[in-house]
């Protein structure tokens, strides 16, 4: 768990961490929105070194989470 990884959800990939083991499913949080949600096993697999140079654009701002995209120019 904590692991980076890319999902494929929602018909594209995106990065995240894994927060729970399943069976058949992981819960991925995704990192630059925000959300956690159940991805099937074999929709994920480990993060490529070069999706990990961009830091997360889901930061804690309060008691809950911004994406800086728009704030970056994104």
């Amino acid at each position: 768990m904590g692991s980076p990884v890319a999902a494929f959800w929602n018909e594209a990939w995106y990065r995240g961490t894994v927060t729970q083991l399943g069976q058949l499913d992981l819960a991925v949080f995704f990192v630059d929105y925000g959300n956690t949600d159940t991805v099937p096993r074999d929709c994920v697999r480990a993060a490529l070194v070069q999706e990990l140079v961009e830091p997360p654009l889901a930061v804690r701002w309060g008691r809950g989470l911004c994406n800086t995209g728009f704030i970056r120019g994104r």
